[in-house]
C-alpha cells in the first residue's frame, strides 16, 4: 500500500502543516532543528523520509511563554519587559471584558428584583400572572449573564479527570491509601493559555 503523502502545494502555512501532520502524512515531518518540513513525495523513501531534502519549509515564529520568562532568573531585561507587557495586556483585556459583562448582570439583576417586588404587591390575578412571566424571563436572562461573566473572568475553564487519587486525599483523617473506585472531576480555572502568553522573539528561517 502506497504511503500517504501531502502535495507540497497544498501546504502553505502552519495550520495546514499541522492538519496533515495529524493525519500521518509521511512527507510532513519535523526537522532536527524543529523546522516544519514538507518533503518532496517523488524523492521520499517511505522508510527513510528524513534522509531527503525538504521541498518546502513552513515559516513560523519562535517565542517564550511570558510566565516562564518572568519566573526565569536568566532572561534578559528586554525579554522580561516584553513578558510583563504581554501579561498586562491580557489582564487588562480580561478585566475590561469582565467589567462589561458584570455591568449587564447588575442591570438585569436590578430589573429582576423590581419585577419580583411588583409581583409580590400585585393584587389582581392578571397582574400577578404578567409579573410572574416577567420574573421568569429575567431569571433566564440573569443566568445567561452570569455565564457570560464567568466566561469573561475565566475564558479557559476545563475539566480534569482524577483517577489515581487516594481516599485520604478526600478525607485525610481516614489515612486510607486505597485508590478511589470512580473518577473524580474537578474544574480548572485558567484565564490564559500558553498560546496567548507567547512573547515573540525571532522569526524562523524560510526556504
Amino acid at each position: 500500500m502506497a504511503a500517504r503523502v501531502a502535495k507540497p502545494d497544498d501546504v502553505t502555512n502552519i495550520d495546514q502543516w499541522l492538519f496533515y501532520y495529524k493525519l500521518g502524512m509521511r512527507n510532513i515531518v519535523k526537522g532536527e532543528d524543529g523546522a516544519l518540513l514538507v518533503l518532496d513525495p517523488e524523492q521520499m523513501a517511505a522508510d527513510r523520509p528524513a534522509a531527503y531534502a525538504a521541498a518546502k519549509k513552513i515559516p513560523f515564529k519562535k517565542g517564550y511563554d511570558a510566565v516562564a520568562v518572568l519566573a526565569s532568573t536568566t532572561a534578559s531585561p528586554e525579554l522580561r519587559a516584553s513578558a510583563a507587557e504581554k501579561l498586562l495586556e491580557l489582564r487588562t483585556a480580561r478585566t475590561e471584558a469582565a467589567a462589561e459583562t458584570m455591568g449587564n448582570y447588575t442591570a438585569i439583576e436590578r430589573q429582576l428584583l423590581e419585577a419580583a417586588s411588583d409581583w409580590n404587591t400585585s393584587i389582581t390575578q392578571a397582574g400577578r400572572k404578567g409579573k410572574a412571566m416577567q420574573v421568569a424571563e429575567l431569571t433566564r436572562q440573569l443566568a445567561e449573564a452570569d455565564k457570560e461573566t464567568s466566561d469573561a473572568r475565566y475564558p479557559h475553564r476545563y475539566l480534569v479527570s482524577e483517577t489515581e487519587l487516594q481516599r485520604k486525599a478526600i478525607n485525610y483523617a481516614t489515612m486510607d491509601e486505597r485508590k478511589l473506585k470512580h473518577a473524580l472531576y474537578r474544574t480548572v480555572l485558567s484565564d490564559t493559555t500558553a498560546n496567548e502568553r507567547i512573547v515573540v522573539t525571532i522569526a524562523a528561517d524560510t526556504a
